[in-house]
């Protein structure tokens, strides 16, 4: 009985041995699962916090855009009202009236055609007619 006793007391031994070697990871592992828990509660406020200013700006976004598509709507409806009598007129102007020319500089920008606001009548009027 006594060998018994002498074998199962190392195997308790080597049990405990592997018990405090497992505890020793448990411990480790849950420190590296806290810290990465609070890294995780830290991003998740900062994220937030971005989605609140992301909200903002979407909502100050769709409000501009609902402002500014009557306009174009506006804008494309009188353009294909335009018809080739009115291009005629136009290309007939020597000095377009102050609002005809300004016009004909923003389409220019917008085309790509002119960086800077110079008054190009005469290179407005040819693009437009093409």
């Amino acid at each position: 009985m006594s060998v018994e006793l002498e074998e199962a007391q190392t195997k308790v031994a080597e049990f405990q041995v592997q018990c405090d070697e497992y505890l020793v990871i448990i411990v480790s592992q849950k420190k590296e699962a806290d810290e990465q828990a609070k890294e995780v509660a830290v991003k998740s406020v900062k994220i937030g916090e971005e989605e609140v200013v992301c909200k903002r700006l979407a909502a100050v976004a769709q409000a501009d855009l609902d402002e500014a598509m009557p306009a174009l709507n506006e804008a494309i409806a009188a353009l294909d009202a335009l018809s080739k009598k009115d291009i005629s007129e136009l290309k007939s102007y020597g000095k377009p009236p102050e609002k005809v020319q300004m016009v004909m500089e923003a389409v220019m920008i917008l085309k790509g055609v002119i960086k800077d606001i110079i008054k190009f009548w005469h290179l407005g009027v040819k693009s437009y007619a093409s």
